[in-house]
């Protein structure tokens, strides 16, 4: 895939790391874990590597918006958009990054 490819389906991910599925739901890794674990969050593997889909992370939210009863944040209704990720550039600090 060329480079100009790549650009055009950032925003459009299937399939989560962890850790950027923990970014996008502003929780810690850990957090992330347990939700997995309880099957609260449906993940696949990929050979060896967890994957995090996109509709599981929008059913999760979508379910906690229900079982709340928040109120939609657009009129109308408007689903819940996980597509646009991490914006461009930004990186998750490592723990070794992090001031002590």
């Amino acid at each position: 895939m060329g480079a100009a490819a790549g650009r055009r389906l950032q925003g459009a991910r299937l399939l989560y790391t962890a850790e950027d599925a923990a970014f996008l739901l502003s929780l810690s890794r850990s957090e992330l874990f347990v939700l997995l674990k309880s099957g609260e969050i449906p993940s696949v593997k990929v050979g060896r590597l967890r994957r995090v889909p996109h509709a599981s992370l929008l059913a999760y939210v979508e379910r906690l918006v229900a079982e709340q009863g928040a109120a939609p944040a657009a009129e109308g209704g408007a689903a819940v958009s996980l597509a646009a990720g991490r914006p461009a550039g930004e990186t998750q600090r490592r723990r070794e990054d992090r001031p002590r």
